[in-house]
């Protein structure tokens, strides 16, 4: 705020013909100033708990999020189209998430940082089907699905830098039509716009601006019990996730 532009005008005290020269319309204009030194110095008070609270208030500006973390209660995740997935030395997955997301609830944890925690049950993420998953522009095979069951997504958001760490817990649900349903593969990552490395492969993502950030995350996928999936991917391996997505505050 710019507290020099802060002045006393007249028509803020109709009490008295405040700053009125000869116009035939009272004392001279010495007089009448003389008359309003008490709300004189009301008026210089009252600019200065002006000019306090305009300091106080905090800045938005020069944030990656720019959200006042204070009042922020919520945030909606929403999962966009140019995601990737892998699991062992498979090829990447393109992976189109949109349509998924869900709702946080906020906690400001001050320095500019905020809590989230997502509601699992709330939480929507496409499953991996001939709609949503392709490898080398080939979509996978009808039959096959892999529907993702979220389990836990809580961490940190950094309004100032755009970092973002979250854990995310959740169940992957591998089918081939009525014949076959293999045990959840359970996978536990740390998303973040850092890096994250695995075994076979690394990632970067980067940081939300504008709302958007990417996140990634590795981790280690153990054994189901189950012969023919455990051989297939050639259990335990890397998994590794790209996640684009935006995030709305409110």
């Amino acid at each position: 705020a710019n507290c020099s532009r802060l002045t006393l005008q007249p028509k803020d005290y109709k009490c008295c013909n405040f700053g009125v020269r000869s116009q035939g319309q009272g004392a001279p204009a010495m007089q009448q100033e003389g008359q309003c030194s008490m709300h004189a110095k009301d008026a210089q008070r009252a600019a200065v708990k002006v000019c306090a609270a305009a300091a106080d208030a905090p800045s938005t500006s020069g944030r990656a999020i720019p959200i006042d973390t204070a009042t922020v209660r919520r945030v909606k995740l929403r999962t966009q189209k140019n995601c990737e997935l892998a699991v062992s030395v498979y090829p990447m997955f393109a992976y189109n998430a949109l349509g998924g997301g869900g709702w946080a609830t906020v906690t400001d944890e001050g320095q500019g940082i905020v809590r989230v925690q997502f509601d699992a049950d709330g939480l929507v993420i496409p499953p991996l089907c001939w709609k949503t998953a392709s490898i080398f522009g080939v979509p996978i095979p009808p039959p096959l699905n892999i529907a993702i069951k979220p389990q836990r997504l809580e961490g940190t958001m950094n309004t100032i830098t755009g970092e973002v760490n979250l854990n995310f817990d959740a169940e992957f649900e591998f089918t081939a039509g009525p014949l076959y349903k293999a045990p959840p593969l359970v996978v536990k990552t740390l998303l973040t716009t850092g890096t994250t490395q695995g075994r076979f492969r690394k990632a970067t993502g980067s940081p939300v601006v504008n709302g958007v950030g990417k996140l990634v995350g590795a981790a280690t996928v153990e054994k189901t019990g189950d012969a023919f999936m455990d051989t297939f991917l050639m259990l335990p391996t890397d998994a590794l996730a790209i996640m684009v997505a935006d995030f709305a505050f409110e």
